[in-house]
């Protein structure tokens, strides 16, 4: 696991898009999921990740904090179970 961090600057940015291009050359089938703190930035890497591609597909999933907790319960949960999410 690979793990981006620090204050937004242009500087990350590049960083993100060079570390998402370098990823998708290797493999660009290999499952990866990008987490971030919000969707609304979760939605701007996606188009960062877009502009490292140009060959247009990756398999990558975006998640923000809550959609990637969810998607780890529901892949775990027994179905027996229900959960009312508020």
């Amino acid at each position: 696991m690979d793990l981006v961090t620090g204050p937004f600057r242009p500087a990350l940015e590049n960083a993100f898009r060079d570390l998402f291009a370098r990823l998708r050359r290797a493999d660009p089938l290999a499952p990866l999921a990008v987490i971030a703190p919000s969707q609304r930035l979760a939605d701007h890497l996606k188009t960062l990740a877009l502009a490292a591609v140009p060959e247009g597909f990756a398999a990558v999933r975006f998640h923000n904090l809550f959609s990637f907790a969810r998607e780890l319960y529901d892949e775990t949960v027994d179905p027996a179970f229900t959960l009312l999410p508020d």
